[in-house]
């Protein structure tokens, strides 16, 4: 049989006894993404046959399945809750994960026609809470800030949680209508510095309807001296609409000249106005979540399109054919994303594991195999002599059942078993006498 490198790590939830002696940094990239839907969720009309759901959900598929984002924010959805909760992840995420998605808590309590809802991998991310910071504002999507746990490999034994909190956001729109933004920032300023009263791993992502980081709304988010100052990762300040062919390749509005029936906004590729910002925390990596260098990425730009549309010669080299075909008519906005390095330890290589009277034994790291034995001088009753081993994936299926003696050294095969975190279980008839998790690593 065909040997492969791994590690396995075992975390006894019984007994309280551990023992490791030797344990490995772990990183875990996740791809973080927001999007201006462009009116997701509004009724056709005979003018805009291209607001049809049968559409948008087709396009959106298209992007979401070719960028595959862990977490992504959707902004300029229609306030009704029911498409911006069940209608989103049945006709679009199921088709990129299937079965794998949570969101946020819908609001609209500002009365808004627009809502804004966050979307994420519960295979890596647990709910904790979604709290109002600016819901009574009826010229902006309800701003809320919604707080996730990451599923680290070490959760189940550590309990250190490593928290991600995100705002996202869609400021009002309109060049000249820059006071009313720089209103909303303030306010949504104001709530943090109150209510974040230490370094947080914090994002505040959207679509900002800005010209410049000059622009008031934009400095009060980059320019605070408080918990909540935020940074733009890719460092690309300036006046971004007056020059944009100095920031070709971060232009996210917009994909049309001209309407492909949805009625929403025409103009050449000449705005940044979609971005995520984050706090120093995620900048510096002081929290376990530390942005990666150069991941900043606007889907669809290949700074070759700056004054015209995305269709246009020349060919989109940024994306495939039909990609940029759907980013055309999914919305005038292009998503943007970037990478976050989750960081954690874990235990690694061999690690003797005891309770009072089993020791799980992992002898060699490429040997694939896992040793059950009692300990020594440690008389067990013939009770024990029947017993099966089964190991367990994190959905509860079971993946593997081995018949022991726990009066006896116990080889469990683990060739056969895929990368990824598991639970193994003694049973003795119908008691569960010890559980552990597993964790299988290529090497």
């Amino acid at each position: 049989m065909k040997k492969i490198n791994l590690l396995i790590v075992i975390c006894i939830i019984m007994f309280n006894a551990i023992a490791a002696n030797a344990q490995t940094l772990q990183t875990d990239v996740i791809k973080v993404m927001t999007y201006n839907a462009g009116s997701y969720g509004k009724a056709p009309t005979g003018q805009c046959p291209l607001l049809n759901l049968n559409y948008k959900n087709a396009y959106l598929r298209s992007i979401l399945k070719y960028e595959q984002p862990d977490i992504i924010g959707l902004e300029k959805m229609q306030a009704i809750p029911s498409v911006d909760t069940s209608t989103v992840i049945t006709g679009v995420l199921d088709s990129v994960c299937n079965g794998c998605w949570g969101h946020s808590v819908y609001s609209n309590a500002g009365g808004d026609s627009k809502a804004s809802m966050l979307y994420f991998n519960i295979n890596h991310f647990g709910f904790v809470s979604t709290t109002p910071v600016v819901n009574n504002d009826a010229n902006m999507d309800d701003v809320m800030l919604t707080r996730l746990y990451y599923r680290s490999d070490n959760l189940f034994s550590t309990h250190d949680t490593i928290f991600l909190n995100i705002l996202l956001v869609h400021l009002y729109a309109g060049s000249s209508n820059f006071a009313i933004r720089d209103s909303e920032a303030v306010h949504i300023m104001n709530w943090l510095n109150v209510h974040i009263t230490s370094p947080e791993n914090l994002i505040i992502m959207g679509d900002f309807n800005v010209q410049a980081s000059s622009e008031g709304c934009y400095s009060t988010f980059i320019n605070s001296t408080n918990n909540t100052k935020f940074f733009d990762p890719p460092n690309q300040l300036g006046a971004w609409s007056s020059f944009s062919t100095q920031f070709a390749n971060y232009l996210t509005q917009s994909t049309r000249t001209v309407d492909p029936g949805d009625c929403n906004s025409t103009g050449p590729m000449l705005n940044r106005f979609d971005h995520i910002l984050v706090t120093g925390s995620i900048m510096n990596g002081t929290d376990s979540v530390k942005y990666i260098p150069g991941s900043f990425t606007v889907v669809g730009n290949d700074g070759q399109h700056t004054g015209t549309d995305i269709l246009a010669s020349p060919v989109n080299s940024s994306v495939s054919p039909n990609v940029d075909t759907a980013l055309y008519m999914m919305s005038e906005h292009l998503p943007v994303y970037l990478k976050l390095g989750f960081t954690y330890t874990v235990f690694a290589g061999m690690e003797n594991i005891t309770n009072p009277w089993i020791k799980i034994d992992y002898n060699s790291i490429v040997s694939d195999k896992i040793n059950i034995q009692p300990i020594a001088n440690k008389a067990l009753s013939n009770k024990y002599n029947d017993c099966k081993a089964e190991i367990v994936d994190m959905q509860g299926r079971i993946v593997s059942v081995h018949s022991i003696n726990l009066n006896q050294t116990n080889s469990i095969d683990v060739s056969d078993i895929s990368t990824g975190i598991y639970f193994l279980r003694i049973i003795k008839d119908t008691t569960q006498i010890f559980t552990g998790k597993l964790i299988k690593i290529k090497d």
